[in-house]
């Protein structure tokens, strides 16, 4: 590596370094969409710096894209920094979230589904301290807090108990294999989980809510696992839980093309717009709820096969656990398909470690950025300032960036 690389790499891992020490995470730099997303920032720059060819032009374009992050980085930590000390103790509980799962990067799909269950709790614990500031008994301190570690517990607990479930529904779909369940164990297996879940024991739904009415109920995975109800992102995880506690190799996937690294998150134009969503935008219409990002599960093959045109491969949590084959995913969700084309040029490309925490990253921002919605819905304008901030920490692509660090 040439000195003046050698030079750049240093700097830029110091302020890596220093985002660090102020417990705050790094998943990306502002104005780079093409370093978003990312789990491990210092692996990630590592590989930036030794990947690549050794022509002038890939050299020069390094350099230039090493010395924007140079600029810009400290200007992120700034614009963290001025956040109220409560949200400074939620950016380092997540900064403690992202060292956790880094530090066992590359994850596999068991560990992917293990850190999206994780975050759910972290959000009811984010949520539960918030609740509390609005408290002025330390009796009622104390119970709130005991409450939410309960709901928690019974939470593990019950997502135990349909795993359970699902498994004594079809118990020769789970029956051990030497090499791993093929891909016709795998469907029954996919099967089983929508049937219980969505179907039978379960009887999850996505129905129409309001955000103002049901609080945050829809987005905490203890009051789903209560009510029964919830949003595509919610039951997603909480089918992907139940199914990483059976052994099964399913994978969140978002349905919007938007959430894919190297894509800007800023807004459209608004001719851009369907004609009623440009009406709104402009206050002609009542505002209404926003419109959650659908989440899929998608069932991966086994190890050396593929699946079948017509095998049901996707299990859609907002239609009450419908299974369906690529094909009609797609038909049904058209963004859908950059998203597979994603996911297949990095399969092929499988010396990019940084992937594997992408999805990761993408969920937990989307988790950060609904609380964002719900928190405007209900006019809530102290907690939507405090969740803003975690949505800048986890989102590099964030548009709130373009206003923040004017």
């Amino acid at each position: 590596m040439p000195r003046k690389h050698v030079v750049l790499y240093r700097q830029l891992l110091q302020a890596l370094r220093r985002m660090d020490r102020a417990g705050l995470p790094i998943t990306g730099c502002v104005g780079m969409p093409q370093a978003s997303q990312v789990l491990c920032a210092a692996a990630y720059l590592r590989q930036a710096f030794r990947a690549g060819s050794s022509s002038s032009d890939d050299a020069s374009n390094r350099l230039t894209d090493g010395f924007f992050a140079l600029r810009m980085l400290p200007r992120q930590l700034a614009v963290l920094q001025a956040c109220e000390e409560d949200t400074r103790q939620a950016l380092q509980q997540w900064h403690g979230l992202q060292q956790q799962w880094c530090s066992t990067a590359p994850l596999s799909i068991s560990r992917q589904l293990e850190s999206a269950e994780e975050a759910a709790w972290l959000l009811q614990r984010l949520a539960t301290q918030q609740a509390v500031q609005q408290l002025l008994l330390e009796e009622d301190i104390e119970q709130l807090q005991q409450d939410s570690d309960a709901s928690i517990e019974g939470a593990r607990q019950q997502l135990d108990d349909l795993a359970a479930a699902v498994k004594a529904a079809a118990p020769d779909a789970f029956a051990s294999q030497p090499d791993g369940p093929p891909n016709s164990q795998r469907l029954l297996q996919l099967q089983a989980l929508s049937q219980v879940l969505f179907q039978q024991q379960g009887r999850l739904r996505c129905d129409p809510f309001e955000w103002v009415y049901d609080g945050l109920a829809p987005l905490m995975l203890p009051q789903v696992l209560q009510t029964r109800k919830g949003i595509p992102l919610s039951l997603a995880v909480l089918a992907g839980a139940v199914a990483r506690r059976l052994g099964m190799q399913l994978q969140l996937l978002c349905a919007d093309d938007s959430q894919l690294p190297g894509t800007a998150s800023g807004p459209l134009l608004m001719q851009q717009l369907p004609p009623e969503v440009a009406a709104r935008q402009a206050g002609r219409t009542l505002a209404t709820a926003p419109s959650p990002t659908t989440w899929l599960l998608q069932l991966l093959p086994a190890p050396g096969q593929a699946w079948a045109a017509q095998d049901a491969v996707f299990l859609d949590v907002s239609r009450r656990g419908q299974l369906l084959d690529a094909a009609g995913c797609i038909q049904r969700y058209p963004a859908l398909e950059a998203v597979l084309q994603h996911q297949q040029l990095q399969q092929a490309n499988s010396s990019s470690s940084s992937e594997g925490g992408a999805g990761v990253v993408a969920l937990w921002a989307n988790m950060a950025r609904t609380m964002v919605l719900a928190h405007q819905r209900r006019g809530e304008s102290d907690l939507v300032a405090h969740w803003l901030y975690q949505v800048l920490a986890l989102d590099s692509r964030a548009e709130e960036w373009a206003h923040a660090m004017q």
